[in-house]
């Protein structure tokens, strides 16, 4: 996020000193075109990345992001469901135990946020049909 912002603003300095070397607009506008594609050439790549991942059969490159998913869920079952019921349980029959510790879930609410933003919005594009 920070190299596409960093990116971004190199681009509009690049592109306000086209405006200055190039005198006809057809020029000008060629220019940040070449410039605009150039700067998308990674991010297109990416997308094929994405999209050559998505559609192996190896459970090792296509699972990553379901293994992070389930990773997530675990966790977050294990730190308001499952650590609750075992200090009750441990409190109960007052054994003298401690409690297991809780996670620290700032990074994890992040991660799981992030994933489920992406898959929100891959079902509102499933859903609207501008995905094939």
């Amino acid at each position: 996020m920070i190299a596409a912002d960093a990116a971004a603003g190199l681009a509009g300095g690049i592109i306000s000193g086209l405006d200055k070397l190039f005198t006809s607009d057809d020029e000008r506008e060629a220019a940040k075109l070449k410039l605009t594609e150039a700067l998308q050439a990674p991010l297109m790549g990416q997308i094929e990345v994405n999209k050559v991942e998505a559609a192996s059969t190896s459970w090792f490159t296509s699972g990553w992001r379901p293994a992070i998913g389930w990773a997530g869920a675990i966790a977050m079952f294990y730190n308001f469901v499952f650590r609750d019921l075992l200090a009750y349980g441990l409190a109960l029959y007052d054994q003298g135990i401690l409690p297991p510790p809780r996670l620290e879930t700032g990074e994890l609410f992040a991660m799981i946020t992030g994933m489920l933003g992406l898959a929100g919005a891959r079902s509102y594009d499933l859903a609207k049909g501008t995905r094939k």
